[in-house]
């Protein structure tokens, strides 16, 4: 018996280690790819979410202050101001209610009740506030005071503007400015 030649062509070991280093690299090019944009889908999400909280927040303060019972005003206090609307989560119906704004403890808290109706309820709006600002807009020294020092002074009348300046935890600062003067 007579052997023949075998001519049997392959892939030297060097040549497969080359495919496999080259398929290495361009796996952890990938899952880096596909890392970074997973990183970036959660960041637009998250930012997603922080507008949709504060574009949520600076509407129901803008309704607070737009439904104030006329001849009320804003009434600052130690930790946020109260005032006298309809905006209520009670009916759709016009039903004037307190309305309290706490910024304390890192919360945002907006309770409201009709001593008349024995009806009280109580919102947590947010809860990572990091920090707030609350200025009073005083006609009669034209110019905003803030929370802090619109307790201190005896006389000064009633607010006719609202500033909040407002930073939730890991974002940027945003500011919410209200005109309260009603038309008497």
């Amino acid at each position: 018996m007579a052997f023949g030649k075998l001519n049997i062509k392959g892939f030297t070991l060097v040549e497969v280690l080359a495919g496999l280093i080259i398929a290495g690299i361009l796996s952890a090019i990938l899952a880096s790819v596909i890392n970074q944009g997973i990183q970036t889908s959660q960041a637009l999400l998250e930012e997603r979410d922080s507008s949709i909280h504060k574009a949520a927040l600076r509407r129901i303060i803008h309704r607070d202050i737009k439904n104030m019972e006329v001849r009320t005003s804003i009434k600052p206090e130690t930790s946020g101001f109260s005032l006298i609307t309809s905006h209520n989560i009670l009916t759709s119906n016009p039903l004037p209610v307190t309305v309290n704004w706490n910024f304390s403890n890192g919360k945002i808290v907006r309770s409201e009740e009709n001593e008349e109706l024995l009806y009280s309820a109580e919102q947590i709006i947010h809860q990572d506030l990091n920090s707030y600002e609350l200025d009073f807009f005083c006609m009669t020294q034209d110019r905003w005071i803030s929370l802090d020092n619109w307790l201190l002074i005896a006389e000064r009348g009633e607010p006719v503007g609202l500033r909040l300046r407002i930073q939730f935890k890991d974002q940027k600062p945003f500011a919410i400015i209200e005109n309260a003067r009603k038309i008497q």
